[in-house]
């Protein structure tokens, strides 16, 4: 009996010795996972190069960009950039204010900007921001936030809406950053900005607009009906069509534009003069505005 309790503590010892190195036994913990603090690198917005006239710039590939036929009519806007969906409001007739709006609707932390002709004329440099009160047009669309800014005779007004200025104006800051006038060395008509051609070829007359042309559009101008005249048929005899000169507007007395057809080393050639609101008065770079009666 006794050899049986013996037995049994040792068997029980055997069973328990297991037992308690099991639970006794040293857990190895696991490695916790090291957490990056470094912030992923933001991937710069793609851009575009775009221009007008002999302006360019670069601005967002998002952006949207729309030149809009251009009235004969003062300060008419003629380039459009948003990061919305946007339109020629005036393709088809002029409307007066309806004109400046090539949306309903500016979208949450939208941005248009409007491209016109200034009537401060700013040295080719500067760079002047003037923050004014939310226009009517703007408020229309849902800005709340306006400023204008200007670059060789264009005046660029930003209309925003919110929540979030910043971003966009970070962006409108480097688009202007980025924007040149071509002006490069010294060959006749094809080197010289529309405006440098006006000032060096027309002597003190009074410039108020310029406007990018070649020998080939001056020949083929024309205006009036039935028979329409052609001023220009056979001006700068000689000139390859493709020679680059400039449409220069003067001040032609009140309510009166001079235009002219200026090619660098010839003299001007008269082309019109127009009578009627809005002429005789400072647009600076213009798009499609020479015109007839």
């Amino acid at each position: 009996m006794r050899t049986n309790v013996l037995l049994g503590k040792r068997h029980l010892a055997l069973v328990l010795v297991p037992f308690f190195l099991t639970a006794c036994a040293v857990q190895t913990p696991q490695s916790a996972p090291v957490l990056s603090n470094s912030s992923p690198t933001p991937t710069p917005a793609a851009v575009v190069k775009s221009s007008y006239a002999n302006i360019s710039w670069v601005m967002p590939a998002s952006w949207n960009k729309v030149i809009p036929r251009v009235w004969k009519a003062p300060g008419v806007p003629f380039v459009f950039l948003s990061n919305a969906r946007i339109i020629d409001p005036c393709a088809s007739s002029f409307r007066v204010t309806a004109c400046w709006k090539p949306l309903t609707k500016l979208p949450p932390d939208g941005i248009l900007l409007t491209f016109q002709g200034s009537a401060v004329v700013t040295p080719s440099n500067s760079k002047v921001r003037v923050k004014v009160a939310v226009r009517r047009d703007c408020q229309d669309m849902g800005g709340e936030l306006e400023f204008m800014d200007f670059f060789h005779g264009v005046v660029i007004d930003v209309c925003l809406r919110g929540p979030d200025f910043t971003e966009n104006e970070a962006l409108f800051q480097q688009m202007m950053s980025s924007m040149k006038e071509s002006l490069v060395g010294a060959i006749p008509g094809g080197s010289m900005s529309p405006r440098a051609i006006c000032e060096g070829s027309l002597g003190s007359a009074v410039i108020l607009d310029w406007e990018p042309g070649t020998v080939s559009e001056f020949r083929a101008y024309q205006y009036g009906g039935p028979k329409a005249t052609v001023p220009l048929a056979h001006a700068f005899a000689g000139m390859p069509g493709n020679t680059r000169g400039a449409w220069c507007g003067t001040n032609g007395g009140t309510n009166a534009t001079h235009w002219w057809a200026v090619v660098v080393g010839h003299k001007p050639a008269t082309v019109i003069i127009v009578h009627g609101p809005g002429e005789g008065i400072w647009h600076g770079l213009v798009s499609g505005r020479v015109g007839g009666p």
